[in-house]
């Protein structure tokens, strides 16, 4: 089956946002939030979910993050370490570390459920005003599963304050030990 995401509408405050020297442009802004810096932002997606994060940064290319999000009634958080790799022209490239929380009904659902690496890959082109971004993941959950994601977003940045982003997933792969 072919899942296609849409970012219906995307609502972001940023204290980044009024630092000096910090793009208020989502296209421009590093992908590792700077140092001393904080980063919060809220979206609504066409699963009718909610997710709302926000990251810190505690060195020049290092920043932790948190993230919680609401799908029918489901609620999920995350925590994750991001780093710089790569942010030199229109080519931006970051690693990250993910660990990701559940509200499930017993103690052992809410705590564990995995963890993940990522590298993020975004590439702009037309003076920073259109982007295409490959958050690729690979991820293991807390009964050692194994998933592969390749999303994609196509981002175009309007003007200073409004991004408009387009995204759907290209691959997913998964391995799982469980019974039909």
């Amino acid at each position: 089956m072919k899942k296609i995401g849409i970012v219906i509408l995307s609502l972001g405050f940023a204290a980044t946002a009024f630092a000096e020297g910090y793009p208020t442009e989502l296209n421009q802004r590093p992908l590792t939030t700077p140092m001393g810096q904080l980063d919060a932002s809220a979206s609504i997606n066409s699963a009718i979910g909610l997710t709302m994060g926000g990251s810190y940064g505690i060195h020049e290319m290092l920043a932790i993050g948190a993230t919680m999000t609401s799908v029918g009634g489901a609620m999920a958080s995350g925590l994750s370490l991001q780093s710089t790799l790569l942010d030199n022209g229109p080519v931006h490239l970051a690693g990250t570390l993910g660990l990701a929380l559940s509200a499930g009904g017993t103690l052992e659902d809410s705590f564990y459920q995995g963890l993940s690496v990522g590298l993020p890959i975004r590439a702009n082109i037309m003076d920073d005003r259109l982007s295409f971004q490959l958050p690729v993941a690979l991820s293991f959950n807390s009964d050692f599963d194994m998933g592969f994601a390749l999303p994609l977003i196509i981002a175009y940045q309007a003007n200073a304050h409004i991004n408009i982003a387009l995204g759907t997933t290209i691959c997913l792969l998964y391995t799982s030990d469980a019974a039909d």
